[in-house]
Parts: structure tokens; C-alpha cells; sequence
């Protein structure tokens, strides 16, 4: 807990810190005032029982250079998704950060196959970086990052290929892809000529057919800015954005096919000069959604490590999840557990200066109240995602200053050595 124990008897104090540590363990408050049961134990340690996959950017990116444009870098695996088999592994360089002519992609699309157990490339894809593979409407789809040109793309897995949008032209990156009736909308950061610096221009596009791209009309009285993730609620689809210095959420009328601002909504609360922005995917819960909170900027819109995982019922009413503080929570994802239970697990990874290590451990809940830590490990890299397939549960490492060497391997930890979730 976070409050500060003041002794005032010294004949006291051995009952009083006993007395302490005894009711850390059974019941802890955050900050927001959402209550988190402690587990009493530590849990167990999986590190000796991790197997290695391999790492199937290796070639393409040599070397461990670091650095936004660096082949580590590109070899970092930013999202695990299981799809129809395999698991699919995003990878590249997601900022551009002014290193005009420093290019990594096409970028592969690499897929793991445990059936086989080897990895399978599938496609090169014109982008920068593949931070984010969703399924809309139950084909997987990446919102593309710039690709030299400035333009950026939304691609899409078609049989055994995949399809290629028309160009978003002067689009540094897009954040997030989803769809609302029979349209389908990606969110970006738009970009001047070759710089990158935001115009007035929308940070919405929308195209009304898979090939056919049209930028879509910015809110009413809006200059232009950053979308940063789509989520739906109470059937109603939102955009969260930042205008200037301002954030905001929008909701879309599709009776007047237009994005109007929702006046007191707030998916983080404020801090500094600092906004917030959501990292996508967003994860719906029962009647809730999950998802991971960054500081960002107008001027760069770039992701810095997520300080939170935030939980909404409304636009209006979001709260920060009673996760211990100081980790760092890479990744969401939601499993249902062998008794049929939908739970949410969260991946946190810190850096341990003492050990020079990764200090990892994954967090279970099947109400969004009580935490509870179910597996930790070590790891020479940051540990950004993770993903469970035939109750396995696959690690994905990347670089984050340092564990370059490290960078785009894979593990996986075997049902048989998976504690309960």
C-alpha cells in the first residue's frame, strides 16, 4: 500500500509492521479506489521451463542495432495474434522519428505454425511496421505504418494472400482499423509533404469499399489531429483523438455520417503537458472494454511504454485497473480457462537494474477487481506480447534500449507447465 506508517511507539512497531505486511497481502487499494485482493504467495516461477521457438526475422534484420530505425528494433515482436493455426507475429520499425531515407520494409508476415512447428512467410506487406494484427469481421486486417511515400495502407489476410488498400496518402502511420456498419475506418496521424509535422487535415479516413479510399470528413469545427483507437459501447462506435492539445472522443451519427465530440468524456486522466492516448486493440470484457494507456504528444504522436490499463463501462466513467504499480503492462488478452471461464490476463515487463534483467509476470481476473499474479519469469529482453494457443502460451521479445541480442525471438511455455489461470 501506498500509505506511509507512522510509529509512534517503538514498543509497538515489530506488531505494527507484522500487522502491515499481513494485511498488504490480503487487500490492497489503488489509487482510483478500485479494490485489488492480493494472492498471499508469490507465483510460481516458469523461467527454466521456457523453450525456444526461434526467431524468424533474424536474416532479414542482422546486428543488434537499437535506435527507433535499428534491426533490433525491427525484430521486436509489438503483437501475437492466433488466427485460423498459426500465430502471427508484427514486427518492424513503428516510428519514423526523421530518419528520412532509412527504410526497413516490406515488412514480412511471419506466422508460426505449432502444428508443424515452423514458421511460415506469408507475404511482404508495404509498410514500416505491423504493430497491430485484428480481425474485422472475421478476416485479420493490419493498419499499415508509412511506406517511403508517405502513404500508408490497410491490409488484409485472403486466402493465402493478402490484399493491399488504396493508398491514405500523407499518412505517417495508422493506429488502429475497425468497422462501423458497411464502412470501414482506419485511424492515423497525417503528415505535411514529407515532413512530419500534422496539417489540417482529417485524422479519419474511411473508405466505402475495400480498393476505394476516401478521406473522411474531420468533426465539425475541428482542424485536423490524431486518432489514436476505435471502441464500441453500448452500440455506439467511438474514436478517441487528440486535437491539438486537447483530447477528445468522438462518436459516429451514421444517420448524418459524421464524428460529433462527446462533451466530459475522458479515457485516462490528464497529466502535465502529457496526454494520453490509447493503444489499440481495445478488449471487450462482458460489458466493459480493457485497454492500455501512453503518454503522447501532438508534435509526435510516438507510443512510449503503456503506465496503465484503464477499464469502461462509459466514455464518461473509465477507472485504472488495481494492477500493482511500477510494471509495466505490454499486453492484454482475454482466454477462456478450462472450467469455461472468461478471465483477462495482463503482461507486465520491468527492467531490473540490480539484475540487469526483465522481470515478467502475467496477471489474471475474471471480474476486473481482483488481480492476481499466476506466473513470473525472467528474460534478458522486454517481453512486449504474448498469445495462448492449444493451452500454450507463446512470449514474443523485443528491444527496449537494451536485450538487442534477444530481439525477435520466440518462446513458448507448454500446457503442461501452465499454471492455473
Amino acid at each position: 500500500m501506498d500509505q506511509k506508517i507512522h510509529i509512534y511507539a517503538m514498543a509497538l512497531a515489530v506488531v505494527l509492521v507484522f500487522g502491515l505486511l499481513v494485511f498488504e497481502n490480503s487487500f490492497s487499494i489503488n489509487l482510483t479506489g478500485e479494490a485489488r485482493r492480493g494472492s498471499g504467495t508469490s507465483p510460481p516461477d516458469i523461467t527454466n521451463k521456457l523453450v525456444f521457438v526461434g526467431n524468424p526475422s533474424a536474416q532479414q534484420y542482422p546486428g543488434n542495432s537499437t535506435g527507433i530505425m535499428g534491426n533490433a528494433t525491427a525484430r521486436s515482436v509489438w503483437d501475437m495474434k492466433a488466427f485460423e493455426g498459426r500465430i502471427y507475429l508484427g514486427q518492424g520499425t513503428p516510428e519514423l522519428g526523421g530518419h528520412i531515407g532509412t527504410y526497413v520494409s516490406p515488412i514480412a508476415v511471419w506466422a508460426y505454425e505449432p502444428s508443424t512447428k515452423s514458421f511460415i512467410k506469408e507475404s511482404e506487406l508495404f509498410t514500416e511496421a505491423i504493430v497491430l494484427y485484428k480481425t474485422v469481421s472475421g478476416v485479420l486486417t493490419v493498419p499499415g505504418a508509412h511506406h517511403r511515400v508517405w502513404d500508408s495502407y490497410v491490409f488484409r489476410k485472403a486466402g493465402d494472400s493478402w490484399e493491399q488498400s488504396g493508398s491514405i496518402t500523407n499518412t505517417e502511420m495508422l493506429f488502429d482499423v475497425d468497422e462501423s456498419g458497411s464502412l470501414l475506418f482506419s485511424a492515423g496521424m497525417p503528415i505535411s509533404g514529407g515532413g512530419v509535422s500534422p496539417v489540417k487535415n482529417s485524422e479519419i479516413f474511411c473508405c466505402s469499399n475495400w480498393i476505394g479510399v476516401t478521406p473522411f470528413h474531420p468533426p465539425k469545427g475541428v482542424d485536423g489531429g490524431l486518432a489514436f483507437a476505435y471502441f464500441k459501447l453500448n452500440n455506439s462506435f467511438y474514436v478517441q483523438t487528440m486535437i491539438g492539445s486537447k483530447e477528445g472522443v468522438y462518436i459516429y451519427k451514421a444517420d448524418s455520417a459524421q464524428f460529433e465530440k462527446i462533451t466530459g468524456a475522458a479515457m485516462a486522466n490528464k497529466g502535465g503537458r502529457y496526454y494520453f492516448r490509447m493503444i489499440p486493440p481495445v478488449v471487450y470484457f462482458k460489458d466493459k472494454i480493457l485497454y492500455s494507456v501512453s503518454y503522447a504528444t501532438y508534435a509526435s504522436a510516438k507510443r512510449s511504454a503503456p503506465i496503465g490499463v484503464w477499464i469502461a463501462s462509459t466514455p464518461f466513467d473509465s477507472k485504472k485497473a488495481g494492477l500493482p504499480s511500477g510494471e509495466t503492462p505490454w499486453d492484454i488478452l482475454k482466454i477462456t480457462d478450462s472450467s469455461g471461464i472468461e478471465k483477462i490476463l495482463v503482461l507486465t515487463s520491468t527492467y531490473d537494474s540490480t539484475t540487469g534483467a526483465f522481470k515478467n509476470k502475467v496477471y489474471s481476473t475474471a471480474d476486473l477487481a481482483g488481480w492476481k499474479p499466476v506466473l513470473q519469469f525472467t528474460s534478458p529482453s522486454v517481453v512486449y506480447s504474448f498469445e495462448r494457443f492449444n493451452g500454450d502460451v507463446y512470449f514474443g521479445y523485443g528491444v527496449y534500449g537494451i536485450g538487442a541480442a534477444n530481439s525477435g525471438e520466440i518462446w513458448k511455455l507448454a500446457s503442461a507447465d501452465v499454471p492455473a489461470l
